[in-house]
């Protein structure tokens, strides 16, 4: 735990990076005087894995270890499961844990309503607990809301899945709005849009957009121990590399366990943190996106789909494969999702499946063979609650266990199922 500062703070100061031709791959940015002491330990700690600074080549080779197992199928579908595709159910939850708000602690950290850890920009990602797959939120960012605890609706596949806090709030004397970490170790939360992913037991956030009561944007990548339910201490992984905006989309590719970096801007390049050698590469791939990015893996195509429509839309189709190589921005047809939504690959269907922020009954499909969006209409005793405030991004999820998707809208409304297959 570091020591509060004492009427001065110091901000981002000078980051290392070694170039070459096919990549560029970045060490821990010493970020201030602050973090010294922790800098200089975290250099003496990777430095026998510094031989990962080399270019990579022109693919990225999935890794030589196996794989984990994937999460555990039910050996049944819970009561409240649709009896038939293209049904979307309000999912049943255990009474006092059915909404976001009956388990985050009362009053929050400066008394912000507690909507806005969903409502000011913030996603969400699909997690496993022991096997069982989870919806997990968080996010909050500028003077919306402070609080940067983890909150996590599961198990999915049981009859009545409840709300619970992974990890508490930073209390209110320990956080530090004006810098990206708390003084208790933790990261500082702002508004996380689709930077939240999970991969191997750890949810990964990109980037701070936005940190509570300030307009500085950082280029932090954090890390959380599901099982161990605790943040990596700050520095403990380098930067994102620089190059793009100060948003954009992060996805989990399970072939080669690694993140996949998309920043928005102008000359963003497609960028790979490998946690097995804790390092950064930027392939040659550019594209151009403006704000409010989406993006979808699919692991089977071995494929990432980017998606933002804030102005036109705009849409990238990478092939994993050659991630040196620019992609496929041309010939999409059919009318795409607005803007904001919600993405994911349906590997039943073999689409890329968006639920937009107009019509909840409505799912966004598009065949990446052919290029071409549709609309699938669903159907229930209830229309889906509106997503309060600005974008789904990560709160619409594909869960394979189940064959269809989950969404949340609101912290005081309920989950929702669409049953996709």
């Amino acid at each position: 735990m570091r020591d509060p500062p004492h009427g001065v703070c110091v901000s981002t100061a000078t980051r290392a990076s070694f170039d070459g031709q096919a990549g560029c791959a970045y060490v821990p940015a010493m970020r201030s005087a602050r973090s010294l002491i922790r800098c200089v330990g975290l250099l003496l700690a990777i430095a026998p894995s510094l031989s990962a600074l080399q270019v990579l080549g022109t693919s990225a080779n999935p890794p030589t270890a196996p794989r984990p197992a994937a999460m555990k199928d039910p050996t049944s579908f819970p009561g409240w499961y649709p009896l038939l595709p293209g049904r979307v159910v309000t999912i049943p939850a255990s009474p006092g844990a059915a909404t976001v708000e009956d388990v985050v602690p009362v009053p929050t950290p400066f008394n912000h309503p507690v909507k806005h850890l969903i409502a000011a920009w913030n996603g969400g990602t699909l997690i496993e607990v022991e096997g069982d797959p989870y919806l997990a939120i968080h996010g909050g960012g500028h003077a919306d809301y402070a609080g940067n605890e983890i909150a996590i609706f599961g198990p999915l596949t049981s009859d009545l899945p409840a709300w619970s806090l992974l990890s508490l709030p930073t209390p209110q004397a320990l956080i530090d709005i004006a810098y990206p970490y708390n003084f208790d170790g933790t990261p500082n939360v702002s508004h996380t849009r689709d930077t939240l992913c999970f991969l191997d037991g750890m949810i990964y956030r990109a980037l701070q957009a936005g940190i509570y009561s300030a307009t500085n944007s950082w280029d932090t990548f954090d890390s959380f121990d599901v099982a161990a339910e605790s943040w990596a201490p700050e520095a403990t992984h380098p930067d994102v590399p620089t190059g793009g905006g100060v948003r954009g989309s992060a996805v989990a590719d399970t072939n080669r366990g690694v993140i996949w970096m998309l920043r928005d801007g102008t000359g963003a390049q497609l960028k790979m943190f490998d946690p097995a050698t804790n390092a950064w590469t930027e392939y040659a791939s550019t594209y151009y996106t403006a704000i409010e990015t989406t993006a979808a893996i699919s692991a089977s195509r071995d494929e990432i789909f980017l998606y933002e429509a804030s102005v036109n839309p705009r849409q990238s189709l990478f092939n994993l494969r050659f991630p040196n190589l620019n992609p496929l921005t041309q010939g999409f047809t059919g009318t795409p999702p607005p803007t904001k939504c919600g993405l994911v690959w349906d590997e039943g269907r073999q689409v890329y499946a968006a639920l937009g922020t107009g019509d909840r009954s409505l799912v966004y499909e598009l065949d990446p063979v052919i290029q071409r969006w549709t609309t699938r209409q669903f159907v229930g005793p209830t229309e889906p609650q509106p997503q309060d405030g600005n974008g789904i991004f990560g709160r619409f999820q594909y869960v394979a266990q189940l064959r269809g998707y989950v969404y949340l809208g609101a912290t005081d409304g309920s989950v929702y199922f669409y049953r996709s297959q």
